[in-house]
């Protein structure tokens, strides 16, 4: 999902390589246990995902789940959508006859999120997709949005009235889809029209940061090059002691799948779904009240403004301008010397065309402003980079920001100039010293989302004392950190 365009720009696209360092009588170990080159999860121990029947309220989710991080599953809670009775492909077919916009639809079922895209409408999407080995993942088309109800939980002024809404996704396929392992920089709620689905989490509570760094291995889009049909343990030893939550949904049902928790989906029989992706803000949507909330009853997607991505069939736009004059030429030698310093394989050729977008649009909003200095580098960064106005900072973060900005100034003089890059061009450095911004920025967001994760433990810490989660599934996911809780309860009593 191409939440933050300048961060996608950057990331490294290329793949990385793992070595092992284990023993040969690890890695035969290793081998020999029963979930060695199985498909993922597939083999415990596990954890239970606590269900309920439909949704809870607006404080209780937020509360309970969201400002907790513990996922829910919402039994038949999918019945409320006009869509979960309406949807079948002769009514989706009538309701977008006359609608002639393209998407792209994804190529191939097995997700590896650098595969051929299909471009067409959605209504030759239905027509041909249960003979195609193809994959409908595009925002609902618009004739269809009203029979979609808004999840209750979030009918709240504070949810609608400050763009906290990000993109609402339709999933549908003839079944056996299978995504790659992944985590989300928002939270979700996905709720399913047609056919089951099966859900693979690990909990965050049972990783750490090099657990992540090792198993989440493509850093630019938030997940893991291992092939979900056989786990190798060899290459991430880590996978063959987890815990695993697993979660079987059937129509009706909603899945609310927390922010940064690492998951697994196949899809099976005629599969249609649509999951609403929503801002990460647990501080700001804890204890909503109704007179927070305001009164909201059966709103509908067509009623509600969403701020990732572009509408469904809307243009992305041509990207920056092509430069002019003195811009012009300079655009076009750094692209001429970026294309030099990469290789002509597949990755390669990815890479190179990374490089070039990243300089155009560098130089670009350099004509504008001119010159960077470290704050305006800093905000940057923050706003367009990582997406996130106020996002969880530390000192790690604020390093990566002055190494970036020492990266950059290339003539040392305290700011960045469209001359920095016009020297390091000469020099025959562009290449590597964009390569070395995008392995800072890949680091500044992981850093930034460690920060996040310790700002949601203290809030996990009120919740829990204050007695707003359910005191054995919350002990059940936590584990350590469940007892460290109540440790911590008892020392302030």
């Amino acid at each position: 999902m191409n939440f933050y365009p300048f961060l996608l720009l950057v990331c490294t696209i290329c793949v990385q390589k793992i070595q092992s360092e284990l023993s040969e009588t690890e890695q035969e170990r290793l081998r020999s246990l029963p979930g060695h080159m199985k498909p993922f999860g597939s083999t415990g121990p596990y954890f239970e995902v606590y269900a309920i029947e439909g949704f809870p309220s607006t404080t209780e989710f937020f509360n309970g789940f969201v400002a907790a991080s513990l996922p829910l599953v919402m039994k038949n809670a999918a019945h409320i959508s006009p869509a979960y009775t309406k949807w079948t492909n002769e009514y989706l077919l009538e309701k977008t006859v006359n609608d002639e916009k393209k998407v792209f639809v994804e190529g191939r079922k097995k997700e590896i999120r650098t595969g051929s895209a299909i471009e067409m409408t959605f209504k030759e999407f239905v027509q041909t997709y249960e003979k195609r080995d193809m994959y409908w993942v595009s925002e609902v088309p618009n004739p269809l949005l009203k029979d979609v109800v808004l999840p209750p939980p979030l009918q709240c002024d504070a949810i609608l009235n400050d763009n906290n809404l990000h993109t609402n996704v339709m999933w549908m396929s003839s079944g056996g889809t299978k995504s790659v392992v992944h985590n989300d920089d928002v939270d979700n709620i996905n709720c399913l029209y047609r056919g089951n689905k099966t859900l693979i989490f690990v909990s965050p509570f049972d990783t750490d940061e090099k657990w992540m760094d090792t198993v989440i291995d493509k850093k630019s889009g938030g997940y893991s090059g291992l092939d979900v049909d056989a786990v190798d343990f060899v290459k991430y030893p880590s996978l063959s002691k987890m815990r695993y939550g697993v979660v079987h949904m059937k129509a009706g049902d909603c899945l609310y799948i927390p922010w940064r928790w690492v998951h697994q989906v196949n899809s099976f029989g005629d599969n249609l779904a649509v999951n609403i992706w929503f801002n990460h803000k647990p501080l700001d949507f804890i204890d909503l009240t109704p007179e927070r909330c305001g009164q909201h009853s059966d709103v509908t997607l067509d009623q509600v403004t969403f701020l990732g991505e572009p509408g469904y069939g809307e243009e992305e736009g041509e990207g920056p301008p092509e430069g002019e004059g003195e811009d012009a030429e300079e655009t076009g030698e750094a692209e001429e010397e970026t294309g030099e310093e990469v290789g002509e394989n597949e990755a390669g050729n990815e890479e190179q065309e990374v490089m070039r977008h990243m300089l155009s649009l560098l130089l670009q909003d350099m004509k504008h402003k001119k010159v960077y200095y470290y704050d305006t580098l800093k905000k940057y960064l923050v706003e367009v980079a990582l997406g996130k106005p106020k996002p969880a900072w530390n000192d790690k973060c604020e390093k990566i920001v002055s190494k970036s900005f020492v990266l950059l100034d290339h003539d040392e003089n305290g700011k960045i100039e469209k001359k920095d890059f016009v020297l390091l061009q000469r020099k025959k450095a562009l290449a590597d010293v964009l390569k070395q911004a995008n392995e800072l920025i890949n680091s500044l967001t992981t850093y930034v989302s460690y920060a996040e994760m310790e700002q949601d433990r203290e809030l996990i810490k009120l919740v829990v004392h204050r007695g707003d989660v359910i005191h054995d599934y919350a002990q059940s996911v936590y584990g350590n950190l469940f007892e460290k809780i109540k440790l911590s309860e008892r020392d302030e009593l």
